[in-house]
């Protein structure tokens, strides 16, 4: 159910019910307004349930603290999975307001036009987890965040993730001239073509959250992606060498949270305020689920 739709049903049940007690006099319990997102289809997370990615838990978990339960996030499937580009469709159906809002990885905007998060997608720029989380707690996402204004869209905050590392299948990749050559499985992003080609690899895309062993690595040379990619996704079933070294850190992954402008118009000021301060609330708590999800596949592998 779209956003407008919601709160439209909200409030016509307010006015049917009149005031917040009934007619004996005992206050009546207000149901939460609940808002729709995508479930983790693209980075789907083995240690939840619902496999939902951590660092978005944290935050749908922040944004119910903080409103005492009266808003809610409710994570649903919507065929994401099965389009060309996964994170591209989750924009549009933002925009369309056919979800309430939606969160991809930083590394999608430049498809339609959005540049701003580039520098959290540089090149051993952000290569260390406490270097994410000072960039993450600082002012630099929310002028970041201003760049979707043309598209429509409000941001609400950006989440750190996981950092990424080269998966090597026929050898270690460790130094510049070990890319020479190869093909190279990336998610889509305008700045990891631009880095393989700058060290002479061919990048090939790969659709979000991987893909199998088999098929995931079938006339690749190596794969860029964290290391819980590399451990659920069983690549080093196939890979004879794993390069999760800590000193290998090509680019982090963050999270970029975020609704369209008739949504967002559509929020009470305080529901408004709940969701920014739950996106920044999120960032230490998403930090250290990444970090321990990072540990164990490392552990794992």
């Amino acid at each position: 159910m779209a956003l407008g739709a919601v709160f439209a049903l909200v409030a016509v049940g307010a006015g049917c019910s009149g005031a917040g007690v009934d007619k004996a006099g005992n206050e009546r319990r207000q149901k939460p307004r609940v808002l729709t997102t995508p479930n983790g289809v693209l980075f789907p997370d083995p240690d939840n349930a619902n496999l939902i990615p951590s660092e978005v838990q944290r935050f749908a978990d922040a944004v119910s603290r903080l409103s005492s339960g009266k808003l809610r996030v409710n994570f649903r499937e919507g065929g994401w999975e099965a389009r060309k580009n996964s994170e591209l469709s989750i924009i549009r159906d933002v925009q369309r307001d056919k979800i309430d809002f939606g969160w991809v990885g930083s590394r999608a905007w430049d498809a339609v036009g959005v540049t701003g998060f580039d520098a959290l997608d540089a090149p051993l720029l952000i290569d260390s987890y406490a270097l994410e989380g000072k960039v993450m707690g600082s002012a630099i996402p929310g002028q970041m965040l201003k760049g979707l204004s043309s598209l429509g869209l409000v941001g609400l905050g950006v989440l750190p993730g996981p950092m990424e590392k080269p998966l090597g299948v026929a050898k270690a990749l460790v130094v510049p001239s070990d890319f020479r050559g190869l093909k190279i499985g990336i998610t889509r992003s305008q700045i990891a073509r631009e880095t393989l080609r700058a060290l002479g690899a061919e990048a090939k895309p790969l659709p979000s959250g991987g893909l199998g062993p088999v098929t995931g690595l079938r006339g690749l040379d190596g794969v860029a992606t964290n290391a819980n990619g590399i451990y659920s996704t069983n690549y080093d079933l196939v890979a004879k060498h794993l390069i999760v070294s800590a000193n290998i850190n090509l680019w982090p992954r963050p999270i970029v949270l975020f609704t369209s402008k008739k949504a967002f118009a559509s929020l009470a000021p305080a529901e408004r305020a709940w969701l920014h301060q739950a996106a920044r609330d999120a960032i230490p708590r998403a930090l250290v689920a990444v970090r321990a999800r990072d540990r164990e596949a490392v552990s794992g592998l």
